[in-house]
């Protein structure tokens, strides 16, 4: 099912709302702020170990009747859940193999099944991750990154378009990508990122959010020689290793 802006636009507002609700918890006092977090915790890996086979064999005998103690749970790289993601997936009609083909001949936004967003990352760490959003999970994602945005000082102005450039991977279905062209309604690129300064001139993007570290320091070192001609107002990195 293709995705329509009506859609999107929704999504965007569930979002918004959720990341005000985000920075009202932020301000709770702390015990109830841990007594939240625990509650959460509770319901995310009770629900792992109860409808994924891959947790249900991984958490027997750290999850019982106490409560869930985060320092007890098992750690998961990305090669190890990209090798057991069909055992690892809560919903069995997600099989790995299926949806990589599936996400690799997208050319438009679409729903896989009429119900979840697919997208992988680009696999510059030697293995390419799968991740996969049902509706509520990505207006959590929404959520998530627009309080993001607010701490780096980048706030929505209406009427008034945000600028962005974004430094993320080619392909269409990395993450990265994927999220940026969900989230705003037009884009300019992609274009090569040799020279990430030359490329931005003349727009005044506002923040800059990258993956990887080497093209912010190249930016940074260009800004610094005063070869560059405009300097964000924020940005951001982040790079994840295993």
């Amino acid at each position: 099912m293709k995705i329509g802006y009506r859609q999107r636009l929704a999504d965007f507002a569930g979002g918004l709302r959720l990341s005000r609700e985000l920075a009202r918890r932020e301000r709770q006092p702390r015990e109830g702020l841990h007594r939240y977090q625990q509650k959460r915790l509770e319901s995310v890996v009770r629900h792992a170990a109860l409808h994924s086979p891959f947790y249900r064999e991984r958490l027997a005998g750290v999850v019982g009747e106490g409560p869930v103690e985060l320092s007890r749970l098992p750690t998961l790289k990305k090669s190890e859940m990209m090798e057991h993601f069909d055992e690892l997936v809560t919903d069995g009609h997600l099989r790995r193999e299926s949806l990589l083909r599936w996400v690799e001949d997208l050319d438009h936004e679409e729903l896989y099944l009429d119900r979840y967003r697919v997208m992988t990352t680009s696999g510059s760490s030697g293995h390419k991750g799968l991740f996969v959003f049902d509706r509520s999970e990505w207006r959590t994602v929404i959520g998530m990154f627009l309080r993001y945005s607010v701490m780096a000082g980048v706030r929505p102005r209406l009427p008034r378009r945000l600028r962005i450039a974004a430094i993320i991977g080619a392909s269409p279905t990395h993450e990265p990508a994927d999220r940026c062209q969900r989230l705003g309604r037009d884009t300019s690129g992609p274009h090569p990122v040799r020279n990430p300064t030359g490329r931005t001139a003349g727009r005044d993007p506002q923040p800059l959010p990258t993956r990887f570290r080497s093209r912010l320091s190249v930016g940074g070192d260009k800004v610094g020689r005063g070869a560059a001609r405009w300097t964000p107002p924020a940005h951001a990195c982040g790079d994840v290793h295993e």
